[in-house]
């Protein structure tokens, strides 16, 4: 068996791969993952690429990369600037004992990762790449080499968020792809977060409650081809993953308001996390209504029988562990109902 990749190899691929989401440490359900905020002005996402072109074999020592070499490559990525690189690799793989026993192998990666920051934390996180691989052997499944191609993207970046909040990873990985991914706390005594998705057709969406502080994110997509290879198996493959992060502080507004009656009711940005409240309040031209009527997830909470402009109503006793919806009905004096609504993230987990 010769070893032709000069970086650490990649987990098997040749067993029954599945879907498999694990949480540990500080980041078990209901747990919050908090370390100190850093005071620096340094980028709030900062970290490297990684693309590589790898050739293996499993055959006898006869078995050698004849002709060829693998490629790697780099590229710094920060939300000061996206980053972006692409390889490709070819290469032909021998068997001395065997002259025909000859295989071409190919591989390319490419991936870009741009993000953006938001008053003082990560924004979102965009890591897209595309993968490819073949292995072409003359002698098929009885290829005494064994040969494999496998194209490789790895992320890794730190995230800052500099208020506790709810980040959200999603991972599109389609066709041969196989993702590996884990958020973990920077400090000594942070916990980890880790998933694996390798479905044909598989998004996964995790999102969780992360107080003020800094984090490591850490993303690798493979994409494998192997011999020896069951008769009608490809012998190529490409496919093209994608996965983002995206923050949003506790208690902030998921959407804008919606409804015709936005002309009358202005329902805040965000909700009191600390005074477990929200503010509405009333502007246009309020002489035109009858009444408000202020519902909080469905229940009344309030009723405003003398509307005028600047009017504020605080609705206390809100859940902090959970999502909340606003919604305001406005009637007017000629008896016609208008509604506009808002959801807001919860406080805490």
């Amino acid at each position: 068996m010769s070893r032709l990749r000069s970086t650490p190899p990649h987990p098997s691929t040749r067993s029954h791969r599945t879907t498999v989401l694990t949480a540990v440490g500080a980041l078990a359900a209901g747990s919050v993952l908090a370390v100190a905020a850093p005071a620096s002005a340094a980028p709030l996402v900062d970290g490297y690429l990684e693309v590589h072109a790898d050739f293996d074999d499993d055959g006898p020592a006869t078995c050698a990369l004849t002709s060829g070499l693998e490629a790697h490559g780099g590229a710094v990525v920060s939300s000061a600037a996206p980053g972006s690189r692409s390889v490709s690799a070819q290469g032909v793989i021998t068997d001395s004992a065997d002259p025909a026993d000859v295989t071409s192998v190919a591989a390319a990666a490419s991936a870009r990762t741009s993000a953006t920051e938001v008053a003082g934390s990560l924004g979102r996180l965009v890591h897209v790449t595309t993968l490819s691989a073949s292995v072409q052997a003359a002698q098929g499944p009885g290829s005494a080499c064994a040969a494999d191609a496998l194209a490789t993207s790895e992320l890794s970046t730190k995230l800052v968020v500099s208020e506790p909040g709810w980040l959200t990873l999603e991972a599109v990985v389609p066709g041969a792809l196989v993702l590996e991914l884990s958020l973990s706390s920077t400090s000594a005594t942070g916990g980890e977060l880790g998933f694996h998705v390798s479905d044909l057709e598989a998004t996964q969406r995790f999102t969780h409650f992360f107080g003020a502080g800094s984090y490591e994110l850490d993303a690798t997509f493979h994409l494998p081809v192997e011999t020896p290879l069951p008769i009608g198996r490809p012998t190529s493959a490409s496919a093209t993953g994608r996965l983002t992060a995206s923050f949003a502080p506790a208690g902030s507004a998921t959407a804008p308001a919606a409804g015709a009656a936005r002309r009358f009711v202005d329902l805040p940005t965000e909700r009191g996390c600390t005074s477990d409240s929200v503010s509405p309040s009333l502007r246009g031209p309020t002489r035109k209504l009858a009444r408000v009527v202020y519902r909080v997830d469905g229940r009344r909470a309030a009723t405003v029988r003398r509307p005028r402009p600047g009017k504020v109503t605080v609705l206390r006793g809100l859940r902090d562990d959970r999502p909340v919806t606003l919604r305001a009905t406005v009637t007017t004096r000629k008896g016609k109902v208008r509604n506009v609504a808002r959801t807001y993230l919860a406080c805490s987990s």
